[in-house]
């Protein structure tokens, strides 16, 4: 039995859509260590998986212990985590005994777990790959024609970085590095066909098993009964992006007193009482089951998360995509080249351009067409059967070549 390593951060999206993936491969006889925080222990041990736990020096989860208290390395979170989660696990892994390390492409620590351990390792990339003809940062910045560096880090980062190097005597790599690194497998949750210049990845490595969308999920005490029998307008923001209800206003201003129902999940960090009296075709809830609701939904309005991307376009819903950080603008404007959705810049969004938008999408059909293809696309894939899949090929040729 092949035993492994698995390292996320404390991120609904990085940890909830690969679960099927550690089911998979545990219902195919591989043993999983999961490293991951607290809030996600239940999640994870559903899957047959041993949870190990750690703290973090994440914000989200502040509430673990008091941040203001951790004496931080340099300005850089990802190195800072890296110092603070590594010497909780070094010696809990190492006991493992184990024969591959996998770990998410945000998990700077998970890469310096697998050299101190000297474990083969594969990456689980949680939005684009990388390779010589492309990254995500330049892929947005000259679509967004502006001249800015690529990659900002300042000397404390960098030397921080280098100290990070050097307490764990492993081989020292740039600041950039964090970015574009590769391991012999990487694995891609997104079709090739939606990867921007995705002909350009060689196929050894660089593995498009696709989205693992959910098999089934928590309804709460979202009111189905109340959703209309025509296709709803359903707008969020995910998961992180809900401390300001400013956008969700403008959907209200938008939206409101409509004949289309609205849709708008806010979030658990927004008190629903602030936006006062709703208008009758209008459902605002903390929490609103994405799957579900998207089988019912016309046009989905989002921040342009690839997990929600995936998912709408599992069920071939046209997008408005008003993303807020560097990988969600890349999404936005793929939706854009191909034709699938509409990109709106979120510092100049107002209720007439999200009129504009949606009146577009309805009017042009090759947006729903389009949206229909790639329906197909993702479909036809199943990312917790292929994921798995390759990763027990993989440590398997390991062995095998010995």
């Amino acid at each position: 039995m092949t035993k492994f390593l698995y390292c996320a951060p404390p991120r609904y999206g990085h940890v909830v859509p690969m679960l099927a993936i550690v089911k998979e491969m545990i219902e195919q006889g591989a043993e999983i260590t999961y490293f991951c925080t607290e809030q996600f222990a239940e999640a994870i041990q559903e899957t047959g998986a041993t949870f190990k736990p750690y703290k973090t020096t994440l914000i989200e989860d502040a509430h673990m212990q008091n941040i203001a208290e951790l004496d931080f390395e340099s300005s850089d979170p990802t190195v800072n985590e890296s110092f603070y989660v590594l010497p909780q696990l070094i010696e809990v892994a190492r006991a493992e005994k184990a024969d591959c390390l996998i770990y998410d492409d945000f998990c700077l620590w998970g890469r310096i777990l697998a050299q101190i351990l000297r474990l083969p390792a594969i990456i689980m990339l949680s939005s684009y790959a990388r390779n010589e003809q492309f990254n995500h940062f330049d892929y947005f910045r000259k679509r967004l024609q502006i001249d800015i560096p690529t990659i900002i880090a300042t000397e404390d980062v960098r030397q921080s970085l280098v100290k990070l190097c050097e307490t764990y005597k492993i081989e020292p790599f740039p600041f950039e590095d964090i970015f574009f690194h590769t391991e012999p497998l990487n694995l891609i949750r997104i079709p090739r066909e939606f990867h921007p210049m995705g002909e350009t990845f060689d196929e050894k490595r660089f593995k498009f098993v696709g989205s693992t969308i959910r098999s089934h999920e928590d309804i709460g005490d979202f009111p189905l009964d109340r959703l209309s029998k025509e296709p709803v307008l359903f707008a969020t923001l995910g998961t992180v992006f809900t401390e300001v209800s400013g956008m969700f206003d403008l959907f209200l201003s938008a939206f409101g007193h409509q004949s289309q129902q609205l849709v708008i999940a806010i979030g658990k960090n927004i008190d629903p009482s602030v936006f006062g009296p709703l208008p009758e075709n209008v459902i605002l809830h903390p929490h609103v089951p994405q799957l579900t609701l998207l089988r019912h939904t016309d046009i989905f309005i989002s921040h342009g998360g690839l997990n929600g991307v995936m998912e709408a376009l599992a069920n071939g819903v046209p997008m408005i995509a008003i993303p807020q950080v560097g990988d969600q603008v890349a999404t936005a404007f793929r939706l854009q080249e191909l034709k699938l959705g509409i990109m709106l810049d979120p510092s100049i969004v107002t209720v007439h351009t999200l009129r504009t938008a949606i009146s577009i999408l309805k009017k042009d059909p090759a947006y729903r067409a389009n949206a229909q293809r790639m329906q197909k696309i993702v479909q036809q894939l199943n990312g917790a059967r292929d994921a798995a899949r390759e990763i027990l090929d993989y440590s398997h040729s390991l062995f095998v070549n010995k």
